[in-house]
């Protein structure tokens, strides 16, 4: 088991097979947080991935597949932060780390959240997907009113128009009667004068009226098919309204409350744990082995390049006699480094071993 959290921590067998038992059990315990992350990574990518495919298979593999991105992820955040035991340079070094640990405790926190939430987010899409039909109805609730207050405006004008012909056609039976007007029954001058205005307006009301029922008929129709839209449309939201992925995000995102921030909290906090815990720990004796392992390779290398570099530069020099011996004077200079630097490289290796002979006096 110590194996497999010393792995997950990023560190060489090797080297810690030398280093005394606090510090296997330090790097087992970052080890720990990061296996312990991807557990609860991929249990969140399976919740998300079923709430997509809805299928039992397909979701484990795919969440497998997630975890094992965020376990090679957090491994290579935590193995490839140094410790030199130069604090604001670490802090610097471990900075990108730890922002990216923070955005990927963000991504699986949330399908958590879902399923921990799942009967408050069902509760609150129901409170959607009403308001959203009673946006619809208002909506055409709006339009149909308007269209009953011109009904209502063409009915009036209809029945003032109809009160009009009957007030002329009272004056002209009372005028013939002899009961108003001039007083003279009969069909007098007045009274024929009376009919005529009757007859007149007659005709008038006659097309008011045919004007005003073909309005009348337009808008009952025009109310007939917003009645027709408005069901259609509240048909169409119960069928397809969206319960998945990004409608209960959305959905979560509307509910208050701090017990969300908790757990994205505590996500940030287990994300970031193994870089902390690296970052806050002193220097310990395998950071001292793992330079020792270094620095010799870096020793050579760093010769090798100045050799090349120098090497380049001298072919490109025409030759002559005053450049030959500018060759032989370099390559002699560049022949004392070789030997300062194996002098170094056998230095540095004796180092390493008193290190390791003091390390195994203090186990």
């Amino acid at each position: 088991m110590s194996r497999f959290l010393h792995f997950a921590a990023g560190v060489s067998k090797d080297i810690m097979s030398e280093c005394p038992e606090s510090e296997k059990i330090k790097y087992a315990g970052i080890g720990a947080s990061v296996y312990f992350t991807t557990l609860m990574a991929g249990l969140s990518a399976y919740f998300a991935f079923h709430l997509i495919f809805q299928q039992g298979f397909v979701s484990m593999l795919l969440s497998l597949l997630w975890a094992g991105l965020i376990f090679n992820l957090d491994r290579f955040l935590v193995s490839s932060f140094r410790k030199k035991g130069k604090s604001i340079q670490e802090f610097l070094q471990a900075l990108p780390r730890i922002l990216m640990a923070i955005f990927i405790a963000l991504v699986i926190s949330k399908p958590l959240e879902l399923k921990l939430f799942q009967s408050e987010i069902d509760f609150k899409l129901i409170e959607i997907r009403g308001e959203k039909l009673m946006k619809i109805e208002k909506s055409f609730n709006e339009k149909i009113l308007n269209i009953e207050k011109k009904e209502n405006e063409y009915q009036k004008s209809l029945q003032s128009s109809f009160k009009l012909k009957e007030f002329y056609y009272a004056q002209y039976k009372c005028e013939c009667d002899g009961t108003c007007g001039t007083r003279n029954s009969g069909r007098g001058s007045e009274c024929l004068r009376k009919q005529e205005k009757y007859e007149t307006y007659t005709k008038e009301h006659q097309e008011i009226q045919q004007k005003m029922n073909h309005n009348l008929t337009l808008l009952s129709n025009e109310k007939v098919k917003l009645n027709i839209e408005k069901d259609n449309e509240k048909e169409v939201l119960k069928k397809y309204f969206s319960k998945g992925l990004l409608a209960r995000l959305e959905a979560l995102s509307m509910l208050s409350g701090n017990t969300s921030m908790g757990i994205l909290l505590l996500f940030i906090f287990l994300e970031t744990a193994p870089i902390l815990s690296k970052l806050f720990a002193p220097i310990g004796p395998y950071d001292h082995l793992l330079q020792g392992k270094e620095y010799p390779y870096k020793i050579a290398y760093m010769g090798q390049v100045q050799e090349y570099q120098l090497t380049t530069g001298l072919k490109t020099i025409p030759e002559n006699s005053e450049i030959t011996s500018f060759r032989k004077e370099s390559e002699d200079r560049s022949h004392e480094k070789m030997i300062k630097d194996e002098a170094a490289i056998q230095l540095a290796q004796l180092q390493e071993k008193l290190v390791k002979q003091l390390l195994n006096k203090k186990a």
